[in-house]
């Protein structure tokens, strides 16, 4: 499928045929994992000059390649699994280095990042925060580098930022940056006084 094909396909669906969604997503995923999947089980199987040009190749898909070398490796073992394994964790390194990249220049933007317009009325502390570019770089940046904070956590560390004044937000995106550390921006009160708190449960870690 071409990329006119699938715009002028989703363009045809209509909003109460969200189910006809799943089709396009089909036969999308059906086009990206095809030749990949058959590449790594081609490599898999191949001698050392075809298993070459076959890594070769799946190393420069990069990201696209993951998935296929997961399924092809749920059918290996030893030293053969442990090398597609190796791969698939080299291409994921390679995809969060570049987000990471772009989200770290994203750190120097000032500009202010639009709030969605919404139809239906929600309540007052559900409403998004204005923020700017810079807080939604180091939110995301926190999520992806700080794994022992939980989701929960992480977002009421983001309302928590959103929440201070441009100034103090700012010299935490500085200090950061300066020190690669990331600073506890909520306390136990805080976590438990938000909403969230309630619909959640449990102790901030």
């Amino acid at each position: 499928m071409t990329r006119n094909q699938v715009i002028r396909q989703l363009r045809t669906i209509l909003e109460e045929e969200w189910d006809q969604l799943d089709e396009v997503v089909h036969d999308i995923a059906i086009d990206s994992y095809d030749a990949p999947k058959a590449i790594t089980e081609a490599w898999s199987t191949s001698g050392e000059g075809d298993s070459e040009k076959f890594l070769q190749v799946l190393l420069q898909l990069k990201e696209l390649s993951i998935i296929p070398w997961l399924a092809t490796a749920d059918n290996l073992s030893g030293s053969l699994c442990i090398s597609a394994l190796s791969d698939v964790v080299s291409a994921y390194q390679a995809l969060q280095e570049t987000v990471v990249t772009e989200l770290r220049i994203m750190l120097q933007s000032k500009n202010p990042v639009p709030i969605p317009q919404l139809e239906m009325p929600i309540a007052e502390e559900e409403k998004e925060l204005p923020s700017r570019e810079c807080e939604n770089a180091y939110y995301l940046l926190r999520r992806i580098l700080k794994t022992d904070e939980s989701e929960w956590v992480s977002e009421l560390t983001r309302r928590a930022l959103l929440r201070m004044e441009e100034k103090e937000s700012d010299q935490k995106i500085i200090d950061y940056v300066r020190t690669g550390q990331w600073e506890r921006l909520v306390n136990k009160a805080v976590l438990l006084n938000d909403p969230l708190h309630t619909e959640q449960g449990g102790s901030p870690k």
